[in-house]
């Protein structure tokens, strides 16, 4: 069995931590040799040695071992084990009154921001000042490609700045007679709702008629070649967009963050930028 460090409160530690646990999850081999360990003490044990070798795998300089804390996750597992069937009902008790500041802080910032978005956003030919921001920047953006031999035009939008981006691409630049030759070749929406706004038919070209089973068409490509939507499991404000809109390359991304973290882990990850990386020249290619 490794050695347990001492306590380690840096996030990005934490984050590998949770990364590697998250790749022994899905390894083949690790719930056959898990069923073959006596009781729960040696699954424990079992699962610290086999996350501290993947951390070891992926980054060999770290030299660090599994933290202390992790030691403890294990001892609190056990006890909890022992509590029967109250268990799920305590536990996210317990989880949300520790979570509910930040949470509450953290989501009336995003309804501000929609309820904000949803009353100023305007219609075409008389965009409100968030689109027209969007649609100067495109313009800018527009000059130095055409400055730069025509390189990719690539967005990267992040929480409700992808309905701001759907609205742009499917109602202001359609509509705008002044922007008719405006495409992004690239967008990637990070920590996307625009699945869960089409859902709720809260976008401004947002049609009855397509509800489940019927996927609204993918955007003009006149004005959008490629789209990356992005959302996390642990991001509970991200959504996927798979089935709800048609030709979407559809993603989830684990940053391993918590509740709140994982809202902005996206942007934060060496690991994300490589897979955007890896789509740009996919989508170009």
């Amino acid at each position: 069995m490794t050695t347990l460090q001492a306590d380690i409160s840096d996030p990005q530690q934490q984050t590998k931590v949770s990364l590697a646990a998250d790749a022994v999850a899905h390894g083949d081999q690790t719930f056959p040799r898990l069923a073959g360990c006596a009781d729960l003490d040696a699954e424990w044990a079992l699962l610290e040695t086999l996350i501290a070798e993947q951390m070891r795998a992926e980054d060999p300089l770290a030299g660090m071992g599994v933290p202390y804390w992790l030691q403890n996750v294990g001892d609190r597992l056990k006890e909890a084990l022992s509590r029967g069937t109250g268990l799920p009902g305590f536990v996210a008790t317990r989880v949300t009154a520790e979570f509910r500041k930040p949470l509450n802080h953290f989501i009336t910032l995003f309804l501000g921001d929609v309820f904000t978005y949803l009353n100023e956003r305007g219609h075409a030919p008389n965009p409100g000042a968030i689109p027209r921001r969007f649609l100067d920047a495109l313009e800018k953006a527009k000059t130095s490609q055409q400055s730069r031999n025509g390189e990719p035009l690539i967005v990267l939008s992040h929480s409700m700045g992808g309905q701001i981006v759907y609205d742009v691409v499917t109602h202001f630049l359609p509509n705008l007679p002044n922007h008719a030759d405006t495409r992004i070749d690239l967008w990637c929406a990070t920590a996307s709702q625009v699945g869960l706004f089409e859902e709720l038919k809260l976008l401004l070209e947002s049609d009855e008629a397509h509800k489940t089973g019927n996927p609204v068409p993918f955007p003009d490509q006149r004005h959008l070649r490629y789209w990356w939507n992005v959302w996390d499991h642990n991001d509970f404000i991200s959504f996927t967009a798979k089935g709800i809109i048609a030709g979407v390359d559809d993603d989830d991304y684990n940053s391993g963050m918590s509740v709140v973290g994982a809202h902005g882990g996206y942007l934060k990850q060496p690991s994300f930028f490589r897979a955007f990386a890896g789509k740009v020249k996919q989508a170009l290619s």
